[in-house]
């Protein structure tokens, strides 16, 4: 095999396989076992490891080689993230109260305790997403690819494997797609699984504060009637502009983080 061509034929084979793992544990019928999404997470956090543990030892490496061992300065890490993370879908929930006549309605039967304890299911959920996505796969097609490539591939892949027949592709790709764009730059920046795995937790905690997540029961509602009073099209051109101005503020520290790499290195 060309050895130019290695790299990328094996992280292209992990993220075929994994998605098709992913596909195959949607469709079996899952045994009666207490928090069934929790347990599906975490075993396909394990099978994910297993995959990138072989295929990294048959390159001749480890899995700290793709940032996948955690190590002294790994939960450090996750708190950067999960501060980020905080501040970017804080921000994005203020502006959408403040921009347009949304309500959020107290959900009375919600206990704060019970729902922090249900909220750990996702940690394991994102964590198998960024063992897919920036784990083996997105390190390996750094070594050959030009960064900007390697975080837009994964992007678009991400966002395909969150399309089903309740999405469309446009949703998908102007939703996860700009993160999977923020979680990739986050973990070339950061060279870890830490740091995006953070955001992205903290993305997906406060979707389920707000009832935007389907496997948490949330501590606020949007209010029903005003949904349906509310110009639907001004609520989806404030999320569009948040979801643009997200990836451009992604783009630029990029693309500034890699014009000061390139200085310096002319500088010596």
């Amino acid at each position: 095999m060309n050895n130019d061509l290695k790299p990328l034929i094996s992280a292209v084979s992990l993220l075929i396989l994994g998605i098709g793992l992913f596909a195959v544990m949607r469709h079996l019928p899952i045994p009666t076992v207490p928090f069934p999404a929790l347990t599906s997470g975490v075993v396909m956090c394990l099978l994910l490891l297993g995959l990138s543990r072989y295929f990294v030892q048959r390159d001749g490496n480890t899995l700290s080689s793709v940032n996948l061992y955690p190590n002294r300065g790994t939960f450090k890490r996750f708190v950067v993230g999960f501060t980020i993370g905080t501040c970017i879908a804080g921000s994005m929930l203020v502006a959408l109260f403040t921009t347009t006549d949304l309500v959020l309605t107290f959900v009375n039967e919600q206990s704060f305790a019970m729902f922090i304890l249900a909220s750990f299911i996702i940690v394991p959920l994102a964590l198998m997403e960024e063992i897919l996505f920036r784990g083996y796969a997105f390190f390996q097609m750094t070594k050959k690819l030009n960064i900007r490539i390697v975080i837009l591939l994964t992007a678009i892949a991400f966002a395909l494997y969150h399309y089903n027949e309740n999405t469309s592709l446009y949703s998908v790709l102007l939703g996860p797609g700009i993160w999977g764009v923020v979680f990739g730059v986050a973990a070339f920046l950061s060279n870890s699984v830490a740091v995006p795995l953070g955001i992205h937790v903290a993305a997906n905690f406060s979707q389920a504060i707000v009832g935007m997540n389907r496997y948490v029961d949330p501590m606020w509602r949007f209010d029903a009637e005003v949904l349906v009073q509310q110009e639907v099209q001004q609520i989806e051109s404030v999320g569009l502009t948040m979801q643009f101005v997200l990836l451009v503020g992604a783009i630029l520290i990029l693309e500034y983080r890699l014009y000061k790499a390139k200085k310096y290195k002319l500088e010596r």
